[in-house]
């Protein structure tokens, strides 16, 4: 199963990883849609929705795409910076993860409200 869908953002996507600093402490880092791990984590994030949702795994993967050029956000949540973007993107892939990305928001943070999407057109 394989679907192309092209979405713009009602609210700006974030994706990121925590990493270790040699001191030991703890640093955000966060993707931009240009970096390959962008997408990887996308796919990876939206797999773990589904099988919450639905109690079984998602056999394929997604993958995710700037179009056009989006505009990175800075925004202020809860007195943490986070960096998100917003624009238009094209996702490709199986299409019960594209369903549960429509239904659940892409990426980190959905709950805070980052990651709502709204389809332009089915590819």
């Amino acid at each position: 199963m394989g679907g192309k869908v092209e979405f713009y953002t009602l609210s700006p996507i974030t994706v990121y990883s925590t990493l270790h600093t040699a001191d030991g402490r703890r640093k955000t880092y966060y993707y931009s849609p240009y970096e390959r791990e962008f997408s990887e984590l996308v796919s990876t994030n939206l797999s773990r929705k589904y099988r919450a949702y639905k109690g079984e795994e998602a056999k394929g993967d997604v993958t995710i795409t700037p179009v056009g050029r989006p505009k990175e956000r800075i925004v202020l949540f809860k007195d943490t910076v986070i960096k998100a973007w917003s624009g238009g993107f094209a996702m490709e892939g199986d299409e019960r993860l594209i369903e549960i990305a429509y239904d659940a928001g892409i990426g980190s943070k959905n709950s805070a409200g980052f990651g709502m999407v709204e389809v332009s057109h089915h590819v």
